[in-house]
């Protein structure tokens, strides 16, 4: 069978950034440094790939919605139904589009997706609307006024979807922080959003929250300031507010099993890979697994609540398997890595097995790989490209 190289997406995660934000040029998300840039090295070698800018702190839904306006081009519509139930704005920034064709017979027939960290829930979110679109916006909106994203079917289809160290069960570091510590962490964020959002600093790092009125859309604004710490607090508390429309509150345990249940079956279509590492050890004075030595230090802390007091909260609100749990790659436990629980899954031995469509497969874990490790940070710059090279080639030849 001939190889199809369809063009794939990359989608990075929380405080993550894209190829249209101007930081990218110096720190590609994907590589970090620009002789690693991954997305680069991937074009030399003859594939089309993009690496989309979202909001960095955006919801699943929300970053779903933004992908199809920049993939299919036109005004980012977040539903008329989804807008009004968590009061943001239902209309987003206006995008020409990347691969307007996408569901046109010939190499843009289908697309690849692939989500590093939150950018794993936002792989969910995007194949669900891809695949089964909204009944709740369906039964809320005008025909004549509804998104084509939110149809039940339609020509554009998802041929892989991989996720890596996705946040698809949640991980038990955002759980064990629960409301007040996820709210601490937003508030510190958006208060950069409020000092920096309407300058010229968004140019480089763009907050991308103008739908909930946070700032100003970059491209069409008119003056460039800096404003309070404080200056957007209303709209800053309405967001803390919304559990299902808060990319920290999304990335609870209790959070993303609610949220999946209301997805609808995976596409017949695709092939779903769920990749997840682990670089943890067993500390005997600490009573916990902790992170290995030569893993990058922002990992460190992370990795003892994701172990020991993440654990607990498991104990006290679960009954999963709490030795599982305990091992993580610094921020997400291997189990919340692996395959959405309430969909179809099964263990792969290996990349190179027969797959079939419509099941996720859990690949493997990686040994001594940490959270960042998968976009390059600590890894060798032969080991990054080698495995992306075998990602996408692996994907061309999948049928």
């Amino acid at each position: 069978m001939d190889k199809v190289n369809y063009p794939t997406l990359f989608f990075h995660g929380f405080m993550g950034w894209g190829e249209q934000d101007g930081v990218n040029n110096y720190v590609p998300y994907w590589g970090i440094l620009k002789k690693r840039n991954v997305l680069e090295h991937l074009r030399s070698e003859g594939f089309e790939v993009y690496a989309p800018s979202m909001g960095p702190w955006n919801s699943a839904w929300d970053r779903a919605c933004e992908l199809w306006a920049i993939i299919m081009g036109g005004t980012v519509d977040y539903g008329k139904v989804h807008s009004e139930t968590y009061g943001h704005n239902r209309y987003g920034r206006t995008y020409p589009g990347i691969i307007k064709d996408w569901g046109e017979k010939g190499p843009h027939e289908m697309i690849n997706v692939v989500g590093h960290s939150f950018g794993g829930p936002t792989v969910l979110a995007f194949c669900d609307l891809i695949a089964n679109g909204s009944k709740t916006e369906r039964e809320g909106t005008d025909p004549d006024d509804l998104s084509p994203l939110f149809l039940e079917t339609k020509p554009q289809k998802v041929h892989c979807a991989s996720t890596l160290t996705g946040v698809n069960n949640g991980t038990t570091f955002a759980s064990w922080l629960r409301k007040p510590g996820v709210v601490i962490i937003s508030q510190l964020c958006l208060m950069l959003c409020s000092v920096f959002g309407n300058s010229k600093v968004a140019r480089y790092y763009d907050f991308y929250m103008d739908e909930w009125n946070m700032m100003d859309n970059q491209y069409e604004r008119t003056e460039n300031h800096l404003r309070g710490p404080l200056k957007i607090q209303k709209q800053v508390n309405r967001f803390h507010k919304n559990f299902f429309d808060s990319i920290g509150h999304e990335m609870k345990l209790e959070c993303m099993q609610e949220i999946c249940k209301k997805m609808g079956p995976p596409s017949p279509d695709t092939y779903f890979f769920a990749h997840s590492g682990d670089r943890t050890h067993y500390d005997e004075k600490r009573g916990c697994r902790i992170i290995n030595k030569d893993a990058n230090f922002i990992s460190k802390v992370p990795a003892i609540l994701c172990s020991k007091w993440g654990s607990q909260y498991l104990a006290d609100n679960y009954h999963w398997n709490l030795d599982e749990w305990t091992y993580n790659d610094g921020f997400v436990n291997v189990p919340g890595q692996k395959a959405p629980f309430c969909f179809p899954s099964e263990d792969a031995e290996s990349f190179y097995q027969d797959f079939k469509k419509g099941i996720w497969y859990n690949l493997p874990t990686r040994q001594n790989f940490d959270h960042l490790s998968w976009i390059g940070m600590g890894e060798t710059v032969e080991d990054t490209f080698k495995f992306y090279d075998d990602l996408l080639a692996r994907y061309a030849e999948l049928p």
